[in-house]
């Protein structure tokens, strides 16, 4: 918890900047098996991402869970979401959206290292319509 903690606060500036809040739905007190600085890559591409595509006045939805043997955090912006042909290409190398405020996109890594960052660390991660928005939810082994 303390290392996903540190990430959200490293975008804490561009969230005001953005004028994007932050609600936590769930937290519970886990322990990731992991490497931390690619976990906070991992976590930090996810905020990125979220940020990118949230609305002004907005707020990026979170919470961290203990389901079995595994955390579960779930991230949910209310941006314009993504459409069914694009929802399958996330995480793909090089496949990048127009961001909304100013059209530009992406390098097209941050969600692949995201998935990448996952299954090297036996979990995974995965990307559902949320209407408005994007639901993603990524899995970790504990």
């Amino acid at each position: 918890l303390a290392l996903i903690d540190e990430v959200a606060t490293a975008h804490v500036p561009l969230a005001i900047q953005r004028g994007v809040g932050l609600v936590w739905e769930a937290r519970t007190d886990v322990t990731l098996a992991g490497e931390p600085e690619s976990l906070k890559l991992l976590f930090s591409n996810l905020w990125s991402n979220a940020l990118d595509f949230a609305p002004e006045g907005s707020a990026i939805t979170v919470a961290l869970r203990r389901i079995g043997p595994e955390a579960v955090f779930t991230l949910r912006d209310t941006g314009p979401g993504v459409s069914d042909f694009a929802l399958p290409q996330l995480g793909t190398r090089f496949f990048s959206l127009p961001r909304p405020r100013d059209g530009r996109r992406g390098s097209g890594l941050g969600l692949a290292i995201v998935r990448q960052a996952a299954a090297l660390h036996g979990g995974s991660v995965a990307f559902e319509q949320a209407s408005p928005g994007l639901l993603v939810t990524l899995r970790l082994p504990l």
